[in-house]
């Protein structure tokens, strides 16, 4: 006879820069030199990991050659030595103003081509918004290959960790940034689905919508599946999720508070005749 045998979540905690020093002094080696390098870079690059990436995942005998702190911390390389020194001699100033910090980060980053191959502006399509009869460009969404499009939930903005290999970087900078590109609109999503018959594959993204919780992936697939939009989502097949959550936070599908309910969700999906896949990033 099959036990239910309750599980504990396991807590999540969640380092961003201010976590570095204490971070790298208690688990590493690392000279203060070269910590405060790696603090310098985080004032431009995002920074953020969690318990499991930290405790499970990095080899901190290997620091700095290990590859997952190479990483999921920012490194100095990553900053040309002139401007490495810009954010170096404000952050040793014990008169630094945060404002002047911040404005020197984002100079930095504008230099850096932040959104290549005018990724914010290209591929995003336009509609006829049905309530207000103006055209819109569709926010959060970009429809690069005719049966795919790319949807970017305005609460997956973040992830469970960065990666210093990413090309989406500059979204993730700073909350409510010009930078970010991101939508909670399902009513506009669900029409420019219904008025592109061609669609057979909705990718979720971001930003990793692994971070969501059920209660917001239900806001964005329910529409997708309900009975009263079938006649206009019935050509989409496949609802693809892409996320790195299985490498950084395996604990989502296990041990969360809400981990069962979000299988059942897949599976509501599933009875509704849509394909469930896990495009699951590993490196």
């Amino acid at each position: 006879m099959a036990m239910n045998i309750p599980r504990k979540a396991v807590e999540f905690v969640n380092h961003t820069k201010s976590s570095i020093p204490s971070l790298l002094s208690k688990h590493s080696k690392l000279s203060p030199s070269f910590i405060r390098h790696v603090q310098a870079a985080s004032h431009v690059f995002p920074f953020r990991a969690n318990n499991y990436v930290v405790e499970n995942l990095i080899d901190w005998n290997n620091v700095p050659n290990d590859p997952i702190f190479r990483l999921t911390f920012p490194q100095p390389e990553m900053l040309y030595e002139h401007d490495m020194e810009r954010v170096l001699n404000l952050l040793n100033d014990e008169d630094v103003n945060r404002e002047e910090l911040r404005r020197v980060a984002i100079e930095i980053r504008k230099s850096m081509n932040p959104h290549p191959a005018k990724q914010k502006e290209m591929n995003v399509p336009s509609i006829v918004d049905a309530k207000s009869g103006r055209k819109v460009r569709v926010p959060g969404v970009q429809h690069k290959y005719r049966e795919t499009m790319l949807f970017f939930p305005s609460e997956a903005q973040w992830c469970h960790a960065y990666c210093t290999y990413c090309f989406r970087w500059a979204q993730f900078t700073e909350v409510g940034s010009e930078q970010q590109f991101k939508s909670k609109d399902t009513d506009l999503l669900v029409q420019y689905i219904a008025e592109n018959p061609q669609l057979t594959d909705i990718l979720f993204t971001g930003g990793d919508p692994g971070v969501m919780k059920t209660r917001i992936w239900q806001k964005y697939l329910s529409p997708l599946i309900a009975d009263e939009n079938k006649h206009l989502t019935e050509h989409l097949q496949n609802i693809r999720i892409g996320t790195k959550s299985l490498t950084y936070w395996p604990y989502r599908y296990t041990h969360n508070d809400d981990a069962d309910d979000f299988l059942r969700l897949l599976e509501q999906c599933t009875l509704a005749g849509k394909h469930v896949t896990i495009q699951a990033h590993f490196t």
